[in-house]
């Protein structure tokens, strides 16, 4: 009798700790849900077969190590066309190297261009002419983006990540707050930044982002954010911000975009993901 309770008691155990397992959640072994921040990632793939949507993106896991996906946010809020692709593998029991692609393109947006004004005036006898500055109507970009990530667990609540990235712009009439002024004139950019993960509880993680944005500009940006991810069973729910400004770029230099300008920009990172 003591033996069959016995089994029946692993048995039971056993379906706990599998209903429990990445592969149930679609966590990784750090606990965390997340892909990390918009700029900065880890090296989280989907597992093979596994569907994820919500806000970030809309991703498919091909394999264990291989996750296809597009972000219905950026199609939304930019109307920007979009694919990613992930690919990462584990390299030790604590380590991590992820590579990732994206692909960006607007639809719908335009630059307005206004011909040449010219007045007659009856006082001086003359005729003036005037060309209006063009104006945007929403982001007018095509660019593709580029990203190789270092992931090293430190301690059981605490994990690193290293990403190197690279974003080539093909068209940027009016690009989006990840194209911040070069002040010269490269149609790429080479970013180093890192993020750092907090595990306060089995549901609570905090991230840290912190880095350097455009090696290759004249006036190189600060890149950092914080966010605050809470999960349960099968979704995340992560909010917070990050920012790329110069505290060095002259006021005088500075242009207009959409929203920022040349000396700061804001990114949203916000998160609701289920997954399934």
């Amino acid at each position: 009798m003591a033996e069959n309770k016995k089994i029946q008691t692993g048995v039971t155990q056993a379906n706990i700790e599998q209903a429990e397992s990445p592969e149930q959640t679609g966590s990784d072994s750090f606990g965390s849900y997340s892909i990390g921040h918009n700029l900065s990632t880890n090296s989280r793939t989907l597992n093979e077969g596994q569907w994820s949507l919500g806000s970030l993106y809309f991703g498919y896991g091909i394999s264990d190590n291989f996750t296809v996906g597009t972000s219905l946010f950026v199609i939304n809020s930019f109307k920007m066309a979009n694919v990613m692709a992930r690919y990462g593998f584990d390299i030790s029991s604590n380590e991590r190297l992820s590579f990732d692609f994206a692909y960006f393109k607007t639809f719908g947006g335009r630059v307005k261009t206004y011909p040449e004004s010219c007045y007659f005036f009856e006082k001086s006898k003359e005729t003036r002419c005037y060309q209006f500055s063009p104006q945007a109507v929403g982001f007018v970009m095509e660019a593709i983006n580029m990203k190789a990530t270092y992931t090293k667990k430190i301690l059981d609540w605490y994990r690193a990540n290293s990403t190197l990235s690279y974003f080539y712009y093909i068209e940027e009439l009016m690009p989006f707050s990840f194209r911040m002024d070069p002040a010269n004139p490269d149609p790429y950019t080479i970013n180093l930044t890192s993020l750092h993960e907090f595990r306060l509880h089995e549901t609570l993680f905090i991230n840290y982002e912190f880095g350097f944005w455009g090696f290759n500009y004249q006036y190189p940006y600060i890149h950092t954010g914080l966010s605050i991810n809470v999960q349960k069973d099968f979704w995340l729910l992560g909010i917070g911000a990050s920012t790329t400004f110069s505290p060095s770029f002259p006021e005088k230099r500075a242009r207009y975009f959409v929203g920022y300008d040349s000396r700061m920009s804001i990114h949203p990172e916000i998160e609701l993901q289920v997954f399934f």
